[in-house]
């Protein structure tokens, strides 16, 4: 390969990866109204840089199954604007993850690279600043309240989300569940899980890392998804991991059981397990019952394409009231297309299900910031097939 083309490769990879940074909303990007203006920039950048690389480096010879992917995913953002207009729920910057899929493995790698980089260091420090609120060291330096009407104490790389049942006052400092970049507990929580179980549980830093903020997210999702992922896991697993690994969970499950007279964790975990007519208390993603009841006795119409903008809680029953069961396979068959695309010997069916089990917490499992997880335990799970390091040759 001409060693002249590496760095618009960089640069593009580069651009992706401010496109997931951005796509998280993290906090940064609150105080200012500068977030579109952001975004539009960042847009132009990447549709130039794509054209040219793929122009001038790929020669447009594109891989048929990168092809079908991008289609396929075209074919689902058309679907959800016509005749249902779903602007709030797919927004014009799906068709910058389309062209994302289109690009080769190695540019995604390199914008995992750039990402796994950014959340591990970011979350430290964020993690090192929640410490030092815990005992007191450290007041908030704004606070910050959005157009949703939720409010924020704002630190020194992270924050604190102003609920009564999230964070409260204690005899040291303040308590709250650890969020750091992002824009609540739960969604760190997941991330941080379906990271560790894409890396097949690896005993690396960095997993030790996502492994203890995880924890203190607090987050039903996150020991959800570790608990049942190193099960699922596990069992693929030579003897001696197999041991280690399982020692491991157990200790972690006996933590929870050991602390769990402690008033935070009683009241921010072991309580929202309860369970009643209504569910799990914790499972805070509105009456999903209904909703499906509402799809069901809609026409034929909002059955199958869903009924449009109706507002619904932020789970999987989000896609389905609004892109109808058309709408919901055709995101599965993209989800289960991608490590396909990739052509490989071993399927992760593993993580697939466990992501299909977050889309029940998130709705958005379809977004650049799953997507890119997907690629990642793809690749881990078939690194024989790849060049080692995505060396440019």
């Amino acid at each position: 390969m001409n060693r002249a083309l590496i760095p618009i490769e960089k640069i593009l990879s580069f651009l992706f990866f401010l496109f997931i940074i951005i796509s998280l909303d993290p906090y940064f990007i609150w105080f200012y109204n500068t977030s579109f203006y952001l975004r539009v920039f960042l847009y132009v950048f990447i549709l130039i840089n794509s054209a040219y690389y793929l122009h001038f480096h790929l020669k447009w010879k594109v891989g048929r199954g990168d092809v079908l992917i991008f289609i396929s995913y075209i074919v689902l953002i058309i679907y959800a604007w016509f005749p249902r207009e779903l602007g709030g729920h797919l927004s014009f910057a799906m068709l910058f993850t389309g062209i994302f899929l289109i690009m080769p493995i190695k540019v995604k790698m390199l914008v995992w690279e750039y990402f796994i980089r950014f959340h591990i260091v970011f979350i430290s420090i964020g993690f090192l600043s929640y410490l030092s609120i815990l005992f007191g060291l450290q007041d908030p330096v704004s606070y910050l309240s959005l157009d949703s009407g939720r409010g924020y104490f704002i630190f020194l790389f992270t924050t604190f989300i102003d609920h009564a049942d999230i964070t409260f006052s204690t005899e040291v400092g303040i308590f709250s569940r650890f969020m750091g970049y992002l824009n609540e507990p739960g969604f760190l929580g997941v991330i941080n899980a379906l990271i560790i179980i894409a890396s097949r549980f690896e005993l690396s830093k960095a997993n030790l890392i996502l492994f203890i903020t995880g924890i203190f997210t607090i987050s039903l999702g996150f020991y959800f998804l570790i608990i049942i992922g190193s099960f699922l896991t596990f069992y693929n697993q030579k003897k001696e991991f197999f041991v280690r690994n399982f020692i491991i969970l157990f200790a972690f499950i006996g933590a929870l059981f050991f602390f769990k007279d402690s008033e935070i964790i009683n009241n921010l975990l072991i309580s929202r397990l309860d369970i009643s007519d209504t569910g799990i208390s914790g499972y805070r993603r509105g009456d999903g019952g209904n909703i499906v009841n509402l799809w069901l006795s809609s026409d034929l119409l909002g059955f199958l394409f869903g009924v449009g903008g109706t507002e619904g809680p932020s789970s999987f029953y989000l896609n389905l009231i609004q892109l109808g069961v058309i709408g919901v396979v055709f995101i599965v068959l993209i989800l289960l297309l991608i490590p396909v695309q990739m052509k490989i010997k071993r399927y992760p069916w593993v993580f697939l299900f466990l992501l299909f089990l977050t889309s029940f917490l998130k709705p958005g499992v379809f977004y650049i910031n799953y997507l890119i997880i997907i690629y990642y335990a793809t690749y881990t799970l078939n690194q024989d097939n790849f060049t080692k390091k995505y060396e440019y040759k």
